[in-house]
């Protein structure tokens, strides 16, 4: 890449504070650039879009170049580059963020890919990378629900009879939450113990409530 050779046209300078930085320990040196525009793909869809037109002006881009690794140093040429849009006033930081991203790469993304089968998104954008894994990981939950003990009944009796039937008994309950206690209980048993149970709501025996909760 081209811009990889333009942070090694810069070996032999030294940092001024401004465009170029150095840091360097005994067994590390590297060295970051910032504002190359070499890389004009760096930008957004629309960024993309202007390319080759008369107006158009890559965007600058930092880099980070290592010098030395392990104690050993890179014949010019051969040094590792890394481009980045963060601060490269400490170069090193990049480096150590790097190690991150390694890990975002082959736990994370390598898992999503072979794990998943994430090989293609609706849309190389943010949010729809997100929906497509969120949506994949519900439908892996739900195809494991319906493989347990509890699942394949509800699978052999079907949504509209599984609907019916719980609706049938849970119409009428209410979630009461008071003071960081909860309850699941009936229509009426709340009005009953508020004393304020009217006559048309009646379907419980009230005798027979006295005595439950007794």
């Amino acid at each position: 890449m081209e811009v990889s050779q333009d942070i090694r046209g810069f070996r032999s300078e030294k940092a001024d504070g401004r465009a170029i930085f150095v840091q360097q320990t005994k067994d590390m040196k590297v060295m970051g650039v910032r504002g190359l525009v070499s890389y004009d793909q760096f930008g957004e869809e629309e960024h993309e879009r202007r390319k080759g037109r008369k107006d158009f002006k890559a965007n600058p881009i930092n880099a980070v170049m290592v010098l030395r690794w392990d104690g050993r140093d890179y014949e010019p040429g051969k040094e590792k580059v890394f481009l980045t849009n963060l601060s490269v006033s400490r170069p090193m930081k990049i480096i150590e963020q790097y190690d991150l991203r390694s890990e975002i790469e082959n736990q994370g993304f390598r898992e999503l890919k072979q794990g998943y089968h994430l090989l293609k998104y609706p849309q190389k954008t943010e949010t729809a990378v997100r929906a497509h894994a969120v949506l994949t990981l519900i439908i892996y939950s739900l195809v494991n629900a319906y493989k347990s003990e509890q699942g394949q009944r509800l699978a052999h009796l079907g949504i509209r009879r599984w609907r019916g039937k719980q609706m049938g008994q849970s119409i009428h309950k209410m979630i009461v939450y008071y003071e960081g206690i909860y309850g699941i209980v009936d229509v009426e048993e709340l009005f009953y113990l508020m004393d304020m149970t009217p006559k048309e709501l009646y379907r419980l025996k009230i005798k027979q409530l006295q005595r439950e909760i007794e």
